[in-house]
């Protein structure tokens, strides 16, 4: 089965050696059955301006067919509309953002404006919720994962956007469920049936495959998409890549 992975980084994190280049992930991604990936660059989490590292993501894999490349956009700074028009300018396929790490709450009015461009754009707008399981983070950098119920009603504000929730925990999926303009991808969520238990929360055309490679490992995430209790052919398709392919084309 085809995968598209909605949640793939290149890189270098400061906190474990998992650098990749988009060449180096996109080998790993192939590896486990990734037909095509969302790719982010992961430092420009940690720049007040993303745009230099948009745009040397874009350098790097402009041309490939293999990626969609997401721009990472912080709001929280002024003439964050810059960056905006740059993406557009560049035709980013989605935006990114990071308010956990860019120090925002979605509730304020800069958040609100992006989500209506986003949703006139036609571009998925995807939330990062974490970058690390809270557990596992550095001692001097913790930082808590944004809320679900912010991302809820953010998409209740703008219904006309399409919201990607990154790395949600399984619990957390309750939450985001009541939105029908979320979207959640599947890389944090972990049980004996993964998938089997996302579907008590989410419906099936709101699941996305995602593999927070190369935070983490590829093959596991895969092995979340491989079947389950009483899953159709059709459920699996859909998460795997139909719903991803119909988001990024703008349907």
């Amino acid at each position: 089965m085809k995968l598209v992975d909605v949640s793939a980084f290149c890189g270098s994190w400061p906190f474990r050696d998992v650098q990749r280049t988009a060449a180096e992930l996109k080998s790993d991604l192939q590896k486990v059955g990734v037909a095509h990936a969302w790719l982010t660059h992961i430092e420009g989490m940690f720049r007040p301006d993303p745009t230099h590292d948009n745009e040397a993501l874009l350098n790097e894999v402009k041309g490939d067919g293999f990626f969609s490349y997401l721009a990472v956009i912080n709001p929280a700074i002024s003439g964050w509309e810059r960056q905006v028009e740059r993406a557009r300018e560049l035709s980013f396929h989605g935006w990114k953002l990071s308010p956990n790490y860019h120090g925002y709450d979605l509730g304020g009015d800069a958040a609100t404006t992006l989500a209506k461009i986003a949703a006139e754009s036609h571009v998925p707008l995807c939330i990062q919720m974490r970058m690390q399981d809270e557990r596992g983070q550095h001692a001097l950098m913790k930082v808590l994962g944004v809320p679900a119920q912010g991302i809820v009603e953010l998409a209740r504000k703008v219904p006309s956007a399409q919201i990607v929730a990154c790395a949600p925990y399984l619990s957390e999926l309750k939450i985001l469920g009541q939105a029908p303009n979320v979207w959640s991808e599947l890389s944090f969520c972990e049980s004996g049936q993964s998938l089997n238990d996302a579907l008590k929360h989410v419906p099936a055309n709101r699941l996305l495959f995602g593999s927070h490679s190369p935070l983490h490992y590829p093959a596991a995430a895969a092995a979340k998409i491989s079947g389950g209790i009483d899953i159709s052919d059709e459920v699996l398709a859909q998460v795997a890549e139909g719903n991803a392919r119909d988001l990024i084309a703008g349907r």
